[in-house]
């Protein structure tokens, strides 16, 4: 996901922020997803940080648990991304 943000805003010529959870908020705020959107999927890269580069504890049983109840994010997502590209496409 990182790679689609970070080329999207960079394509968009649009401000490539710092850090990989604020990429999400710039494609709110860019129309490339809906910003309630945005706002609500930012925060789940936090866990991948924390689990990739085990800077805490990570209570397995919650992670599994919030993984099975949002997965479905991931593939607004992914929907979110491919009507974005399938317009750019059509424009282009």
């Amino acid at each position: 996901m990182h790679f689609f943000n970070t080329h999207i805003i960079l394509e968009s010529r649009a401000h490539v922020p710092n850090d990989y959870q604020s990429t999400f908020i710039t494609l709110g705020e860019h129309k490339v997803l809906p910003i309630d959107f945005a706002l609500k999927i930012a925060p789940s890269v936090g866990l991948r940080n924390l689990v990739v580069h085990k800077y805490d504890r990570v209570d397995i049983k919650r992670m599994v648990d919030d993984i099975k109840n949002e997965i479905h994010q991931y593939y607004d997502y992914l929907r979110y991304i491919k009507g974005f590209l399938d317009s750019e496409e059509r424009m282009s």
